[in-house]
């Protein structure tokens, strides 16, 4: 993907490094070779004292991009938060995984904000992922879709009428007005 989109580990490495998505590849091949040092940009916020934190309902094993753009071992990032089997969220549905992470994010701000308030010092970088508008268009049981009718299938029709092209429409409304729902909560 030449524009940063498409594509989870690309368009993240566009965005996080501001360079081409061409050049991820070689980026971590170079990570790997320098035992998971995470992304430079990510260093360079951490030696200027900021504290790193990443949410992630998913596995972000998918491509290395847990160790390609975080670091290894928490070397980098205070916190990386996602769905592996020691995280007591996994196995749980994405969107009650999106919640289980939002709480622990919510906490971890009021924790911040106490801590500035007796005087520590230091910045906070947050990178906080909502994948329910990601392909499959989901939503938490409990939510009520405002978009009627919706597809109801798990995979797109290959070649979809008019009607079918609506219903997916309305899927994936329902997967974006969850996620407004969930931050807005």
């Amino acid at each position: 993907s030449w524009a940063s989109s498409n594509g989870t580990h690309l368009s993240w490495f566009g965005v996080f490094s501001s360079r081409l998505p061409i050049h991820w590849e070689d980026d971590r091949d170079r990570c790997r070779k320098e035992s998971w040092p995470g992304l430079r940009v990510f260093n360079e916020w951490r030696e200027s004292g900021y504290e790193l934190n990443m949410y992630a309902p998913g596995d972000l094993a998918y491509r290395d991009m847990r160790n390609h753009f975080f670091g290894e071992e928490r070397r980098v990032f205070s916190l990386v938060r996602d769905d592996i089997e020691t995280d007591p969220m996994h196995g749980k549905d994405l969107s009650e995984r999106e919640r289980i992470l939002l709480e622990s994010f919510k906490a971890d701000i009021s924790h911040r904000v106490h801590e500035k308030s007796i005087g520590s010092d230091g910045g906070l970088f947050t990178v906080f992922c909502i994948d329910s508008p990601h392909f499959y268009y989901q939503w938490h049981k409990d939510f009520d879709p405002p978009f009627k009718p919706y597809f109801q299938g798990t995979y797109l029709p290959s070649r979809p009428d008019d009607d079918e092209l609506q219903l997916v429409k309305n899927k994936y409304q329902n997967a974006l007005a969850w996620s407004d729902t969930l931050v807005e909560n």
